[in-house]
């Protein structure tokens, strides 16, 4: 089914029925992105330290650290959450559940739901440890706006931060810049967004006219960008999109799913991994099919033009990826697979103890 016809099918009635998942992500994103039943399953990090699961589970996992070359990087989870009827929330290109749930049953991945996961990174750079994204902060449920007690976990207090970077101004990736009082979160970091983005979401109409989402919803998405750069503007630093935070450490124009997103290109020695932030927001899905997308695109057309050259990069040049909705603990590489040039499978880093 091409394109167009796959939008055509996209129906008030299937707009409606994500209208609640939709609405729930602009202003108070618990009733899409955590339960109490999804809360029993999951540990982000210890108890002792959360919170969150109560001791419901003796495996926590709320960060990974690792190197690139000589750099410490730490992920840092921010939790998880689910989209219990993921079509046509994502891939409307699909045409129908049904081809989306053989999809996601390639990859051994339930039908019908998907998992989401949210991570940020924290990178030991020369000029500082710089915080790539926020999480949900004030925004989230109860099973993600984890990031401030998995950084603790971790060893890493919010003053230890002395730069913030916001791959783009969506709720899961700003909404932590501030405290529920409005105070910053990280009162000592600067704050750097691309002025693209910035421009985007503070101009006088934003063109939010090809997100396919229920438009009562957008201006949540709207208000809490605005109120995220408001809030930090005494820290605040518009920035080009090629503009580099430390040696070592650059930015990467990815447009599509908002006109500024943009990823972090990390380079040391031999080493390089470009965090890529949304360029895939379900590793069974959009590596294997790079032309469907998500309800929250912007821009799909430019998403899936995008999409597609990252991913043929870095299976070409074997480049180490992190993103922030890949399951935890969100690195590894990609592949292409079989005879189709742009099929690929994510191929994820064995976890190391030490």
């Amino acid at each position: 089914m091409n394109t167009a016809a796959a939008h055509q099918g996209f129906s008030r009635r299937d707009t409606l029925k994500q209208a609640g998942t939709f609405a729930a992500l602009a202003a108070v994103p618990a009733g899409l992105l955590s339960s109490r039943a999804m809360a029993r399953d999951v540990v982000l990090a210890d108890p002792a330290v959360t919170g969150l699961a109560k001791g419901l589970s003796s495996q926590p996992a709320g960060y990974y650290r690792t190197k690139v070359g000589s750099f410490p990087v730490v992920v840092i989870s921010d939790g998880y959450g689910q989209i219990p009827q993921a079509y046509p929330t994502f891939a409307p290109e699909a045409g129908s559940a049904g081809a989306l749930d053989a999809v996601l049953a390639a990859s051994f991945c339930p039908p019908t739901l998907a998992n989401m996961y949210f991570q940020t990174l924290v990178i030991d750079a020369p000029s500082g440890k710089i915080l790539v994204d926020t999480g949900y902060g004030a925004l989230g449920g109860e099973t993600n706006a984890a990031l401030l007690p998995n950084l603790a976990a971790a060893g890493i207090k919010p003053a230890d931060i002395s730069a913030v970077f916001i791959t783009h101004l969506h709720p899961d990736h700003a909404g932590g810049l501030l405290n529920k009082d409005g105070s910053m979160a990280f009162p000592d970091a600067e704050v750097y967004v691309t002025k693209t983005e910035a421009d985007f979401w503070t101009g006088s109409n934003p063109d939010l006219s090809k997100v396919r989402m229920p438009k009562e919803a957008l201006p949540g998405f709207i208000k809490m960008a605005t109120d995220a750069l408001t809030g930090v503007k005494k820290k605040l630093h518009l920035v080009p999109d090629d503009y580099k935070l430390s040696e070592g450490v650059t930015l990467k124009a990815l447009p599509g799913h908002t006109p500024g997103h943009t990823g972090v290109m990390i380079e040391n020695g031999n080493d390089r991994l470009l965090y890529w932030a949304d360029i895939a927001h379900h590793f069974a899905i959009m590596l294997p099919k790079p032309d469907w997308t998500i309800g929250f695109d912007t821009d799909p057309a430019v998403a899936v033009e995008t999409r597609k050259a990252v991913l043929k990069m870095v299976a070409a040049e074997r480049i180490k990826v992190g993103g922030t909705h890949l399951p935890f603990p969100a690195l590894g590489h990609v592949r292409a697979v079989g005879t189709d040039a742009m099929a690929y499978e994510w191929v994820p880093d064995s976890y190391l103890w030490q």
